[in-house]
């Protein structure tokens, strides 16, 4: 450096200039773990002025793994109105599908995630407990879920719990006392219904249609405590947590075994797997499909803090002339609810597109969500609708994100 050139020696810089708007991304990699502050400083001679710095749409993204829970949701059947106080929730991961005799789990191996927590039943359906401590759950793994009531006084009634039937297998203790916090748990073979919140998406395990009223919560005694396993195949976090079905559905995850044609190679950022029709058979879609790839669901975000709302992916899509591809998008308040029970809106169509490169798209989808701000989630899916005639490569899709430019 001189006096001059007040940028350091052997420091990368932006020099000349860019010819227009231009994307650039940087890899944070080497500061993870540390709390970053951005900073643009310009550096100039004594010659020739330009027009400097012009910058704008700023975010910041990673790759995760696992599922962080920031809610937990039980269904109770009955409208009476029922308050609790004074519960804590501890979450844990457990190796075991199931109890195998009377115990307790121990909450020193758990997390507190919940301290005097409090919950107010008073309408059929779903109810929130929201943690103090978010948990971050590895994908694969099976939950332990421990709730422990010591409401300190015996209440006036009590709520009905939605369950599954787990037959001969017990995958819940629960116990009650009046006395003190009770140590030894009896195994039960019926499981509440739960929703888990997290920040990528929901995981269900409400597939149950039985009633109980002792578990998660009671108050017909001074305490009650209650402890789940709920499995990793049953949360659907055993592999990717998009999921495909539909008429001759043929989407895969994986990496494509038929390159460069018809499956161009995909690029670099899809690390080792993506999603798409037939990675591993031929490359060709199947005929007569109508069938899709869709995402979990995910929290609404308030639109109007936002002046545009989009999705961003990787894409390469190879139809033929008469077939046909969408993008949609659909809103709900009940994340229980299987996928051909929710209105899709598409948002883009692709007729007959042939375009054998990978590209990257973005496509808006601010009206749709300023139109259905009462819901609160939301899921997108791909489609692949082909005719009897000939077939190419269809979808191979990749790196899919959804932000919001916020309004200044």
């Amino acid at each position: 450096a001189d006096a001059n050139n007040p940028i350091p020696d052997s420091t990368d810089i932006y020099t000349g200039t860019s010819g227009g708007w231009v994307m650039e991304t940087l890899d944070l990699t080497p500061w993870i773990g540390d709390d970053v502050r951005f900073r643009f400083e310009m550096g100039s001679d004594a010659g020739n002025e330009g027009g400097g710095w012009m910058l704008d749409n700023f975010h910041a993204e990673g790759i995760g793994t696992g599922y962080v829970i920031h809610t937990i949701e039980f269904y109770n059947i009955d409208s009476s109105a029922n308050p609790w106080s004074t519960f804590d929730v501890y979450l844990g991961t457990t190796a075991g599908s199931s109890f195998g005799a009377a115990g307790e789990l121990n909450k020193a191996a758990m997390e507190l995630v919940a301290d005097d927590a409090t919950l107010d039943v008073s309408s059929t359906g779903w109810n929130s407990i929201p943690l103090d401590v978010p948990y971050a759950l590895p994908g694969g793994t099976n939950l332990t879920m421990k709730i422990e009531l010591s409401n300190g006084v015996i209440g006036a009634g009590n709520t009905w719990w939605q369950c599954l039937d787990t037959g001969a297998t017990s995958q819940c203790r629960h116990e009650a006392s009046d006395m003190a916090d009770p140590n030894t748990l009896q195994l039960e073979y019926y499981k509440p219904n739960v929703l888990l919140d997290t920040y990528s998406g929901v995981l269900s395990a409400a597939t149950g249609t039985s009633q109980r009223e002792l578990y998660p919560l009671c108050d017909n005694w001074l305490y009650n405590d209650f402890e789940a396993i709920y499995t990793a195949d049953e949360l659907g976090t055993t592999g990717t947590d998009w999921y495909h079905e539909g008429t001759n559905d043929d989407w895969e995850v994986g990496w494509p075994l038929f390159t460069p044609a018809p499956d161009p190679v995909p690029p670099p950022s899809s690390g080792s797997n993506v999603a798409g029709n037939d990675l591993t058979d031929d490359g060709f879609y199947n005929d007569d499909a109508w069938s899709w790839m869709r995402s979990p669901y995910y929290p609404m975000a308030a639109a109007s803090g936002y002046d545009t709302v989009v999705v961003w992916f990787d894409r390469c899509l190879r139809l033929e002339g008469l077939d046909n591809g969408f993008l949609q998008v659909a809103f709900t308040t009940d994340a229980g609810l299987p996928s051909d029970s929710l209105d899709w809106i598409i948002i883009r169509n692709y007729i007959g597109e042939n375009h054998p490169i990978w590209e990257t798209e973005e496509v808006k989808m601010t009206d749709e969500f300023t139109d259905n701000a009462d819901s609160t989630w939301y899921a997108l899916r791909f489609v692949l609708d082909s005719g009897p005639w000939f077939s190419r490569g269809g979808w191979n899709i990749d790196n899919i994100q959804v932000y919001g430019r916020t309004i200044p």
